[in-house]
């Protein structure tokens, strides 16, 4: 048995009743899901900046290439990293995406701002800034 506990790594944890080994979170880990919810990206500068401004100058959803399209007059130089930027966009609730359509199997989507969204969290900034906190105890 402390051979098996040698051989594990040092951020895994033994449990004896069970005998197996499970991961624990590594501090930054841990530090990163204690942090509070993301600042808009229309106050700084970069490339999920430049993607919210194109997404919110736009009449219509966007496709990913014509946000490209758009990126790449911005100065953005790499479609992939566009795409992780407009992914860890909508996983942040800034925006949504929307069908367009076409064939069940080639079905293209678009790429919209979360106006619902952009509302609450402008709502929470003004209650916060009027010092009502802003926080989970507050209620909605």
């Amino acid at each position: 048995m402390a051979l098996a506990r040698a051989l594990l790594s040092l951020r895994a944890a033994w449990s004896p009743v069970s005998g197996l080994a499970a991961r624990s979170f590594s501090e930054t880990t841990a530090g990163r899901s204690a942090q509070a919810a993301p600042a808009a990206p229309d106050a700084a500068e970069g490339a999920k900046a430049k993607l919210f401004h194109i997404l919110r100058t736009a009449s219509a959803p966007l496709t990913a290439a014509q946000v490209w399209e758009a990126a790449q007059q911005q100065g953005l130089r790499s479609k992939r990293y566009t795409k992780l930027m407009l992914n860890e966009l909508r996983t942040a609730g800034f925006v949504k995406t929307q069908p367009l359509g076409g064939p069940k199997k080639h079905k293209s989507f678009g790429y919209r701002l979360n106006e619902e969204e952009q509302k609450k969290r402008a709502a929470r900034l003004q209650r916060k800034a009027e010092g009502g906190g802003g926080g989970a105890a507050a209620g909605p």
